[in-house]
Order: C-alpha cells, then structure tokens, then sequence
C-alpha cells in the first residue's frame, strides 16, 4: 500500500490534465446512476482529485469524499465547493471514520483494484449505510485485469508507471458483498469510444 500511496502522491498533480479513457469512462458510470444521488447523503471512496466530487455535490445533499493521498486532497479542497461537502484523509483498509447507519450511498469508482481484501471494504461500507441505501461500484474490467491490465500513469520522466494492483473478478465482488449483507441489484459492462472489449464493470447493491 506504501508504494501505491507513493505512486498516487505523483500523480497527483498529473491526473486532471492526462488524458485517461478509463477515469472519463468511470464518470460516464456515475452519470448512468444519477438518479441515486438525488437528495442523498453520499460517501465517495477514492475522491482523488475531487474530479467528480462537485457533480456528486451539486446533486445531493451532503458528499463526504475520502482518500489515502494527502496530495490528491489538496487537490480537491481547491477545486469542490459547498458547505455539504467534506473531504478526509482515509485509508480504507483501515477503520471507518464514519458512523453505523448515516449514509444514503456509497460510491468507489477505479478503487478496489488497489484494495486486497474486498471484504473489508464491503463490511464497513455496509455498517456506514442506512437500511435500503445503495453501494455502487465502477472498476476495471475483471477480464483486462486478468491480461494484467490496470491503472497507469506518466511520470515526469516521461516513463508509463503501472501501479500494484489486486486483480478481483465479478464473483469475488459479489460473494464479498453479499457475505457481508448486501443484496446483488444488478451488473454491466462499459466500453469506452473504440474499445472493442469491456474496459470497466459496474455492481450495485443494496443494503
């Protein structure tokens, strides 16, 4: 994990202004599922950059976006605006710093492939949400992470960084979520302009 942090604290500064099929296409996810943030209290895991935070903020009635890389959140605090909005330095294989029950929603979007134990994750977003609230999820395709496919940046070097990641397939997301209580809504696969083959996956539960 230190050396994902690491990797993330230099692209930080990048990540807006690269181009990223796969980060656009995850926002693409989000803006199919706008209906869920309506009037919602939602939790954003891995806000990173805020690049999709102020669409989640103008929709609903409080986002609390958390991250591990300090770097991205100062990012962030720049660029999200609102009272409703709060953003924390979070490392989700830790302890939740969020209260049983508060929370209408909860988003990870190209998160959990730098997650090993999914379980974990899944526990504590299902002690975070209300009864009947919803747990979104928008990754890279289990069928490119399993070509060794993931996330992947250009440093100041110029060099393309592949970053760790923990590859997961559909049935270890949905075994993992409904171990912990959550109730399988539905799946879809999402290419991007030109993919001849799915780049993300999306999962929805319920609690």
């Amino acid at each position: 994990m230190d050396e994902i942090k690491k990797n993330y604290e230099e692209w930080a500064t990048k990540y807006d202004g690269q181009e990223n099929k796969t980060r656009d296409l995850g926002e693409q996810v989000l803006e199919e599922y706008e209906d869920l943030f309506e009037d919602a209290v939602v939790l954003e895991c891995g806000c990173g950059t805020g690049h999709k935070t102020q669409w989640i903020a103008d929709r609903c009635l409080k986002v609390v976006g958390v991250d591990f890389s300090e770097k991205m959140l100062e990012i962030a605090q720049e660029k999200v605006n609102g009272e409703h909005v709060v953003l924390l330095q979070q490392d989700l294989n830790d302890e939740w710093m969020v209260e049983d029950g508060v929370v209408d929603v909860i988003v990870f979007n190209l998160v959990l492939e730098h997650i090993e134990n999914v379980k974990h994750v899944f526990k504590e977003a299902h002690r975070a949400l209300k009864d009947g609230g919803g747990m979104l999820i928008a990754e890279y395709h289990p069928d490119k992470q399993a070509q060794g496919k993931g996330a992947t940046y250009v440093n100041d070097e110029g060099e393309q960084v592949a970053l760790p990641t923990y590859p997961h397939t559909e049935d270890e997301f949905a075994k993992a979520a409904e171990g912990v209580g959550f109730e399988f809504v539905e799946l879809n696969d999402w290419k991007a302009d030109d993919d001849e083959e799915p780049r993300l996956l999306s999962m929805l539960f319920v609690k």
